[in-house]
């Protein structure tokens, strides 16, 4: 241990560490390191985000430097020399996007724009929420695709940002340039959601910084609609498909879309309405339709997908999905279980089967760790394998860290029968789920 080490350490507990009795030096010293350790904000900062984050050590005041940092991976946390560094840092930066796991930050400058955000995500309460010189960060995981960082703005005047990646990061601890001290407002662990679950108050309006991110899914450069105010036009070139066998998927987007376009107006849209909202879809996706399908198969499948979605595009598909589960009956495939926890964790994902429209649907165990107040995210993988062992679930998809998608299911159902409009039986629970 370096003589600095203890030297601090001294300091801030007021005994030199080799003072301590009953103990051999080697004993001490290594009783003083972990203390040492606990102390390092380094420590706390890694206990709330994850291990699994990248951090930057900057000066005191400082948002950032010249200094290069972008060749850095998760691997530097691993580094003895990178994480002293770290702890002789005056103010720590957080590398956002997808080299810590999708870990993003939402910026809001505006003292006044935070109540209405809030408002519109409560479920961000929850969440870690940080302070510099005014306004807050709030902290989440994003699942699944998100858009690089952009801007926010407020009646024309910039008022926030989105940052994700490339090349963004957000100081959490030290000073802040105006010579505050960046704060912790809300002590928790950023939670997990999907970036159409986030809405932005009404009046604001985003502007991209970047292309947004391409992907398997989505390989346009327009931004994503959910989340926010949109129009027909961008709703539009949101599901316009770009490659073949991906109609049912966008057309169900087009069906919660519209969805959120009837939400904005206050008024359902008519048959003749939505008729010409497939026309214009359709002539966008003339090159990519199946030949052995006519244009009206293509508009009864919208009609069944428009009154098969009930949450339009920036709602909450995970927390309404846990809503229903534990207010509706549970589905036939819950009866095999006894327990109640169980039985919900059944329903949550049937729930979250009927909102996907039929596709696979995403569901990280930290995801059901949070929801059902799990010790550990180990514990609800354990049940999510569970669920796949007793052919409740079958994966379609690995997650992970490589990914930085949460893993991807299908319910399967009774009798192995994926029907998506298979309900639930109708029968009565007590409190306990039984």
């Amino acid at each position: 241990m370096a003589k600095s080490q203890l030297a601090a350490i001294h300091q801030n507990w007021g005994a030199h560490p080799l003072s301590v009795a009953g103990s051999t030096r080697g004993h001490k010293e290594k009783l003083w390191s972990q203390l040492l350790l606990a102390m390092a904000p380094i420590a706390k900062i890694r206990r709330m985000i994850g291990q699994d984050v990248l951090l930057l050590p900057w000066p005191k005041g400082s948002k950032g430097t010249k200094r290069r940092w972008k060749h850095l991976t998760i691997a530097a946390m691993l580094d003895p020399k990178y994480l002293a560094k770290l702890n002789r840092a005056a103010n720590i930066g957080v590398v956002l996007g997808k080299v810590s796991g999708g870990l993003c930050s939402i910026d809001i400058d505006d003292e006044e724009l935070v109540e209405p955000f809030l408002k519109l995500n409560p479920f961000l309460a929850g969440t870690l929420r940080t302070k510099g010189a005014r306004g807050c960060n709030f902290w989440v995981r994003l699942l699944g695709d998100y858009p690089r960082k952009f801007g926010i703005k407020a009646n024309g005047n910039p008022a926030g940002e989105f940052r994700s990646f490339p090349n963004s990061q957000t100081i959490i601890h030290g000073t802040h340039p105006d010579e505050m001290n960046y704060r912790i407002l809300n002590e928790a662990p950023p939670i997990e959601i999907t970036f159409d679950q986030l809405t932005f108050p009404v009046g604001t309006r985003t502007e991209r910084t970047e292309r947004t991110e391409r992907t398997e899914e989505n390989r346009r450069d327009v931004p994503p609609v959910g989340g926010r105010y949109i129009s027909l036009r961008e709703l539009l070139l949101e599901t316009k498909p770009v490659r073949l066998h991906n109609n049912h998927h966008l057309l169900f987007t087009l069906a919660r879309g519209i969805k959120t376009l009837e939400a904005q107006r206050s008024e359902p849209y008519t048959r003749n309405e939505l008729r010409e909202v497939f026309n214009q879809w359709y002539a966008a996706a003339l090159p990519y339709v199946r030949e052995n399908l006519a244009a009206e198969d293509y508009f009864l499948e919208l009609l069944e997908l428009y009154d098969y979605a009930d949450t339009p595009l920036g709602a909450g598909v995970v927390e309404s999905a846990f809503l229903k589960a534990q207010s509706a009956p549970y589905p036939p495939e819950a009866e095999q279980f006894e327990d109640s926890d169980f039985k919900l964790l059944v329903a949550f994902c049937w729930h979250l089967q009927q909102q996907t429209g039929g596709d696979p649907f995403y569901l990280s165990c930290r995801t059901v760790q949070r929801l059902f107040d799990l010790e550990t995210h180990a514990q609800a993988a354990r049940r999510l394998r569970g669920l796949v062992r007793f052919g409740v679930l079958e994966v379609t998809g690995k997650g992970g860290p490589k990914t930085n998608r949460a893993t991807r299911f299908n319910f399967v159902g009774i009798n192995n029968n994926n029907d998506k409009q298979q309900k639930p039986t109708n029968h009565r629970r007590n409190k306990n789920g039984l």
